[in-house]
């Protein structure tokens, strides 16, 4: 239940009560405690079915009010990846406010595998994400792609901005992500080269990982995006990850009660606001790709 009040971003007694107030006017016991903690009773997996039902056909009438409505909507939300809204928000809004000006905007900064999970659960209708083949996101719309760098202090990683290899970072003691696919990018990274790298910290944020790095606790692997400010003030600096490099595709996500006309009109605004502040990112336009592309048009089956 903690970790599942967490994940809703509400406290735990909160979610509590909330089941409780639900069993009450289901007049059934939905959960039970067991000794590996919670499960669905019966009456529970009846009301699960009905509830995955439910949205399911929201998303269907949403969709198909939106395309008898011109496919503007009232209202959109969009999400970043977390320490890129600093650097993408403005632009967004910009770019957003000139071309859906009917559209009241909301958008928020969250890593992307919660983007991914606040899509899943409706509580948003677009968010940008870092995919890759093996693990797609609903209506993926390929934006830039990305190479992540070695970041720490000056006494540990001059020169700034000279590649490294990833032979060379391996030696170094790191600064790593402690879960989540980020973490599962860097391990399969070093795996594949047949490495093994020695861990100095596992950390939950990259604002941990770039304050351990700045103190020269170790050296953090991040992306460019999340270290411009950083290191335009000389805080740290870094270098590319090469032989081989380490990248990744930045992408929108969709919600499938988007209209595909919606999804193109928000596509190109976040393409276009993406594109004025790509030379600060060191953000890459994807090249044009053919039908055989992974990354094309995939979709993730919602649990």
């Amino acid at each position: 239940m903690t970790q599942a009040a967490h994940r809703l971003g509400v406290t735990q007694p909160a979610l509590s009560r909330t089941v409780r107030d639900l069993e009450v006017r289901m007049q059934a016991q939905l959960l039970r405690r067991t000794g590996r903690g919670i499960e669905l009773t019966r009456a529970g997996d009846e009301f699960f079915a009905f509830a995955n039902h439910t949205l399911s056909s929201f998303d269907e009438t949403k969709r198909r009010v939106m395309k008898v409505s011109e496919n503007v909507p009232k209202r959109l939300s969009l999400s970043v990846p977390l320490r890129v809204g600093r650097l993408l928000i403005p632009e967004l809004h910009r770019e957003f406010a000139k071309r859906m000006p009917e559209t009241t905007l909301t958008f928020f900064e969250e890593s992307s595998d919660r983007n991914c999970e606040l899509l899943g659960e409706h509580r948003l209708d677009a968010a940008i994400v870092y995919a890759t083949p093996e693990a797609p996101w609903p209506d993926v719309v390929p934006l830039f792609s990305e190479t992540l760098y070695a970041v720490g202090s000056a006494d540990v990683l001059e020169p700034a901005d000279h590649p490294l290899a990833l032979a060379e970072l391996a030696s170094l003691s790191l600064l790593i992500p402690s879960r989540g696919s980020y973490r599962a990018l860097i391990d399969d990274s070093f795996a594949q080269a047949d490495l093994e790298p020695i861990v100095a910290r596992e950390l939950e944020t990259a604002d941990a990982l770039l304050a351990f790095a700045a103190e020269r606790d170790g050296v953090a692997i991040l992306p460019y995006s999340n270290i411009y400010q950083e290191c335009a003030r000389a805080e740290v600096i870094a270098r590319p990850i090469v032989d081989p490099e380490i990248s990744r595709t930045l992408a929108l996500a969709s919600a499938r009660a988007l209209s595909s006309g919606v999804v193109r009109i928000v596509a190109a605004s976040t393409r276009a606001a993406m594109t004025r502040v790509a030379h600060l990112a060191r953000w890459r336009k994807r090249a044009a790709r053919g039908h055989g592309d992974p990354l094309r048009k995939t979709h993730l089956a919602r649990s």
